[in-house]
């Protein structure tokens, strides 16, 4: 006596990723690249160098101009590390992983605040430009992963089994 093979289980269906995910992803990656342009051009200036190496107080003249040639290759680090994490979170959040939408967000406000405060100083430079067009699409970012359709995505993703 034969039986029938068993049915399969059904699976839950994601639903397919909303548009406003790519859009958010890609505001993401730009923003995170102009940002890092203009932090590049800042750190290669030879006046900012030296402003950063004055705070160490004690130096002598061989070590400030040690220190002098190190911070563009610091902010170069620093600046590869940022788009990395930027880019790993567009692609994890651009894949429905909400932990990276949250974390995405919560960098996102801290920058627009660090921002703000820059700003609000009297002195404000020209090369805050860079970070608001940066501020201003990861801004945009946020919007587009927090409306409806992108958190019924998350939902859904979240309710899949693993």
């Amino acid at each position: 006596m034969t039986f029938p093979a068993m049915p399969p289980l059904p699976v839950p269906s994601t639903p397919p990723r909303p548009k406003a995910l790519d859009t958010a992803a890609w505001l993401a990656i730009g923003g995170t690249l102009v940002g890092s342009v203009g932090t590049v051009i800042t750190v290669f200036d030879d006046e900012f160098a030296a402003q950063v190496v004055r705070t160490q107080q004690g130096a002598t003249e061989a070590e400030i101009a040690m220190m002098t040639r190190a911070v563009p290759i610091a902010g170069v680090i620093g600046v590869l590390i940022t788009i990395g994490l930027f880019t790993l979170l567009a692609l994890m959040f651009r894949d429905g992983r909400n932990w990276a939408r949250v974390v995405f967000a919560g960098l996102t406000a801290f920058s627009l605040v660090r921002f703000l405060t820059a700003a609000a100083q009297t002195n404000a430079e020209l090369g805050l430009m860079w970070n608001l067009a940066d501020v201003a699409c990861c801004s945009a970012a946020v919007v587009y992963l927090f409306q409806r359709e992108s958190s019924a995505y998350f939902q859904a993703r979240m309710r899949r089994p693993r």
